[in-house]
């Protein structure tokens, strides 16, 4: 099973897409909104789950995603062991325009990202989504279908 994790807000496309993956796909976590408030929820997982993906938001995005491979943490790089050409593959196969980034972000997703390849050894990702304003109205079926 997979955890899909998002930050919390009711117009926040990360919370909206993890809630509706977790529906049928595995198990939903919404972060705070804190770089505090990310580890200690992470931290916090007891369960085991076999991937973690999580979804943060980058306002730049139109109707693509962006995943990001490398996560900057303190001095060091974590980098994912998750098939992401495998991944973006079925992002594309489902209609999503998709990149792959290897140069860390240095904002509260990168910060929940490290604590999440550390949490699951290596087994997350983070996806960066438009905003709901800057996604069209199948985004969410899409992303849907790239995960069926």
């Amino acid at each position: 099973m997979n955890i899909f994790m998002g930050f919390k807000g009711k117009n926040n496309n990360s919370s909206i897409i993890a809630q509706a993956l977790a529906e049928n796909y595995g198990h939903c976590l919404l972060l705070t909104n804190s770089f505090c408030g990310v580890q200690k929820d992470i931290e916090e997982i007891a369960e085991v789950y076999q991937a973690a993906f999580l979804f943060g938001i980058d306002k730049t995005l139109r109707n693509g995603i962006r995943i990001e491979t490398i996560a900057q943490k303190n001095s060091g790089k974590c980098r994912t062991k998750i098939d992401f050409q495998k991944l973006s593959s079925r992002f594309k196969a489902a209609g999503i325009l998709c990149t792959i980034s290897s140069s860390p972000t240095f904002y509260l997703c990168n910060e929940a990202y490290g604590y999440a390849l550390q949490k699951f050894k290596g087994n997350a990702i983070l996806i960066h989504i438009p905003t709901i304003k800057n996604a069209d109205g199948n985004f969410v079926e899409n992303i849907k279908k790239a995960f069926a």
